[in-house]
């Protein structure tokens, strides 16, 4: 059968980020500074095709996504994780709380005031101990990487903001720890890490 759209789509954003290498770097670092429990539970916000679930204990693990394809192919890569159609500002989580939310590459898809409704929504089901990883495309940090330049001027997300203001936005709801810029290859990241 032919390829769809999606698997395309991954396929040239696993060779851009050289499969996530940097931002799963990232995750498992602060991850470990987190201090978690040994079976940390985790929500996955955004999670598209499950690319980051398996850094994850599959039993510990939740992935949402409002895209129908994207989390029907999560489940077919990830036969044993958790993936549910949903979106960040009505998540249908019910009373469920979590040790660690992570949110990557989902907030430069909303504007300030669905991003601030999101974190709102989500606030509650982290446990009063828990941390909020958040990574986010931002411009390119050096002004040589031309190509970074175009790959987010293409960019499916319209709100790619500085990573001065995603802190701002997220200390609405959130306490954050640390915040910094990542070289990620071709792409840069924000990186911000707080607790409830």
């Amino acid at each position: 059968t032919a390829m769809s759209r999606l698997q395309w789509f991954e396929i040239v954003i696993r060779i851009i980020t050289l499969d996530y290498f940097s931002i799963k770097h990232t995750i498992r670092a602060l991850v470990k500074r987190s201090e978690l429990s040994a079976h940390p539970k985790i929500l996955d916000i955004g999670c598209g095709t499950g690319a980051l679930a398996n850094i994850f204990n599959s039993k510990d693990y939740l992935g949402f996504d409002f895209d129908h394809e994207s989390i029907l192919q999560a489940r077919r890569s990830f036969p044993k994780y958790k993936f549910i159609e949903a979106n960040a500002v009505n998540p249908l989580l019910g009373n469920k709380r979590f040790d660690l939310i992570l949110i990557s590459g989902v907030l430069h898809h909303l504007n300030n005031q669905d991003l601030t409704s999101a974190l709102r929504v989500v606030k509650p089901h982290l446990n009063k101990s828990g941390k909020v990883i958040i990574i986010e495309a931002i411009p390119p940090i050096f002004r040589w990487n031309i190509i970074g330049r175009v790959l987010r001027s293409v960019d499916q997300g319209h709100y790619i903001r500085s990573l001065n203001n995603y802190v701002r936005l997220v200390k609405r709801y959130f306490k954050v720890i640390d915040s910094y810029q990542q070289v990620g290859g071709l792409v840069d990241y924000g990186v911000v890490f707080a607790r409830n």
